[in-house]
């Protein structure tokens, strides 16, 4: 291992002879040494035996430039071929909308997938809070978001103290609508027993007259149009008034704009809730 600065000097024959072969013995062994060569020149080669790294000066002399470990096959440049990385590997984040075989990074990706990601999000249920149905008159779920295209309300043991339907208004904001509804309409059959229908055009109405009877099912209100506002609700209830009955309830609404909040009310106004939850599930 040797160095030399590469200028020989006019000296005697015999230092001359001397340092022309340390001049030799430094380039065969490419200027390694624990320390920089003294004399640096463009490209010089410079295996640096106290970091074990090999090294090049670069094009205007003036910094080295690092190639990879003395030791390793290649100084641990990765192969054209099937090259296998290790750490962290980074590459160019490709342009949005490119389809080439360019590798792309994993910022390409999550720009790429973002909006997808974002719609799967947005498209998958959300279960709200349970909110009990033992006292008032009425239960509002607020804070509905804008792209909500289907809401259910998932009644659970639900009764009043005394007779009235059920009402289930939507509302813009914070303000329930409690007119316009059209098709509102509850129809109720006893097993064996008689056939009970009402109508509403307040709301959509959920036939529940009497305060024994106790319900439990599920209202689905859906979104009819991609740019309007019209919703349609369609309802299955099983209720117990010591017989078995079935509760079928309908009705359409256009509202002024996205809903932001679904309120179920007592049609009476004067009936409580005394029994039971009520919750909610958008999608």
């Amino acid at each position: 291992m040797s160095q030399h600065d590469y200028n020989v000097s006019n000296q005697s024959f015999a230092a001359f002879r001397a340092d022309v072969n340390n001049a030799f013995v430094a380039s065969a062994t490419n200027n390694s040494g624990p320390l920089e060569p003294s004399t640096p020149y463009a490209f010089m080669d410079w295996p640096d035996q106290s970091t074990g790294l090999w090294k090049v000066r670069n094009s205007s002399n003036t910094a080295w430039v690092t190639i990879g470990p003395i030791d390793q096959v290649g100084y641990g440049l990765a192969p054209l071929a099937s090259p296998q990385f290790s750490g962290t590997p980074t590459a160019p984040t490709a342009a949005a909308g490119n389809s080439t075989v360019q590798i792309a990074n994993t910022a390409f990706v999550a720009g790429a997938l973002a909006p997808v990601a974002a719609a799967v999000a947005s498209a998958a249920p959300v279960l709200g809070t349970m909110q009990s149905s033992t006292s008032g008159t009425a239960i509002n779920f607020t804070g509905i978001p804008s792209y909500a295209r289907r809401v259910t309300l998932l009644f659970n043991g639900v009764s009043q103290s005394s007779a009235s339907d059920i009402l289930v208004q939507l509302g813009v904001s914070t303000t329930a609508t409690t007119s316009g509804y059209t098709h509102g309409q509850s129809v109720l059959v006893f097993t064996g027993g008689p056939t009970t229908v009402t109508t509403s055009s307040a709301g959509i109405p959920i036939l529940n007259f009497l305060p024994s009877y106790i319900i439990t099912g599920q209202l689905v209100i859906n979104k009819l149009d991609a740019s309007g506002n019209t919703w349609l609700a369609t309802g299955q209830f099983t209720t117990t008034a010591g017989a078995i009955g079935a509760i079928t309830s309908t009705g359409v609404v256009s509202l002024s704009g996205a809903p932001g909040m679904v309120r179920v009310t007592t049609a009476a106004g004067t009936a409580a809730f005394d029994l039971g939850s009520i919750n909610i599930v958008i999608e």
